[in-house]
């Protein structure tokens, strides 16, 4: 099925993988440095309250659905009066071939690629107050989010104030591009870069195609940041052998993207390289991970781009799972080319492993199966 003939039953949302180094980390206010085995950044990791009617307690990354006024075209005339024109015009300077997620809409003269950026970096500061901007006119830092710059924003109106604008835009999301006009400032949008597409799979009642950003930041920010108590009920920077540890222990839930976008991640320790890859890959494209559902013998595989039984034009609409006549081991066993999660049981809720020995598309790296074999070096 081409794309571009696709009906829509899902929401276009973005989501943003925050990165932030620890090196100069102090929670302690003393002046020293603290480092957790050989990671020197934190991952922001929200949970989403009991009550949602979409992954219900999940650790989730920042992020949520695009609105209207993430395609208005004052955001244009905003980044032109800021002297960012240039700069809005190279989001769109990418190599490979865009997914659907990315086609432009008649309907709006902003590119898909800065209105996703303002989706993310709108959504984060709703949920959990992290406001990624900068002030107009100022230069970009090589894609790294600095946190003076968003200090220097938000000082200008104080704490209080702040709260008060958060609750407005979550109210009414057009209030976000009126925040930033008052503050002086606009969304430090350079410094997400493209990551992956996740399109939920047909199985799930409410469905969303999601353009994950990746955002390196140079510290991790102050404590201005806390939960909206709404749809989020508990923020935290947590280092990746914790984030392994609490997965593992099922001291968080973790849903499938998040633990194969983590399971990428973990193949950079330092900071500096992860940032790196991120720019670089950035500019290559990526495609659309839409999950397969196969049934086994003793429960279900979810297929993905560039496994052996993935299908050439996937349904991206309805509900039927073909079976294969195979346990979900022996048709990993079977298979040559692996992308895929396998299920304990026919409820697509505990994942028992990723396989994936495949070398991705765009550049990007296959991810490491951290929740089920753990005896990487941390």
């Amino acid at each position: 099925m081409e794309e571009s003939t696709v009906p829509k039953p899902w929401k276009d949302a973005a989501t943003v993988i925050v990165a932030a180094s620890t090196d100069d980390f102090d929670p302690s206010g003393s002046g020293a440095s603290r480092r957790e085995s050989n990671f020197n950044y934190n991952i922001l990791m929200l949970k989403r309250n009991s009550k949602s009617s979409f992954f219900p307690d999940a650790y989730v990354f920042p992020g949520g659905s695009l609105d209207d006024s993430d395609l208005s075209n004052e955001w244009m005339e905003l980044f032109t009066r800021s002297g960012d024109a240039e700069g809005i015009k190279s989001l769109q300077d990418i190599e490979g071939k865009r997914p659907i997620l990315f086609h432009p809409r008649k309907e709006s003269q902003v590119p898909r690629e800065l209105a996703l950026r303002i989706c993310a970096i709108r959504e984060a500061f709703e949920e959990c107050g992290l406001l990624i901007v900068k002030p107009s006119q100022s230069s970009y830092n090589n894609s790294i989010a600095r946190w003076s710059d968003m200090r220097k924003c938000s000082k200008k109106i104080g704490r209080e104030r702040m709260i008060e604008w958060r609750k407005r835009v979550q109210a009414d999301a057009s209030k976000f591009l009126d925040l930033c006009q008052s503050l002086e400032c606009i969304p430090n949008v350079m410094a997400l870069s493209e990551w992956t597409n996740w399109l939920t799979p047909t199985l799930e009642r409410k469905r969303y195609n999601t353009a994950f950003f990746m955002c390196c930041m140079d510290v991790i920010p102050g404590p201005d940041m806390t939960p909206d108590h709404q749809e989020i009920v508990k923020s935290e920077w947590l280092s990746m052998p914790k984030i392994i540890e609490f997965g593992v222990s099922r001291k968080i839930l973790l849903g499938p993207p998040q633990k194969y976008e983590l399971g990428r991640i973990f193949n950079f320790k330092k900071f500096s390289d992860l940032s790196e890859f991120v720019q670089v890959r950035g500019k290559k494209g990526m495609e659309c991970l839409f999950p397969v559902a196969m049934k086994t013998k003793d429960g279900i595989i979810s297929l993905l781009p560039g496994d052996s039984l993935y299908p050439e034009n996937p349904d991206l609409v309805n509900i039927d799972a073909e079976t294969v006549d195979a346990t979900g081991d022996e048709s990993t066993r079977q298979c040559a080319h692996l992308n895929r999660f396998t299920y304990i049981s026919k409820e697509v809720g505990s994942i028992v492993k990723i396989h994936c020995n495949i070398q991705p598309n765009y550049g990007h790296v296959a991810p490491v199966d951290l929740f089920v074999e753990t005896g990487a070096k941390l």
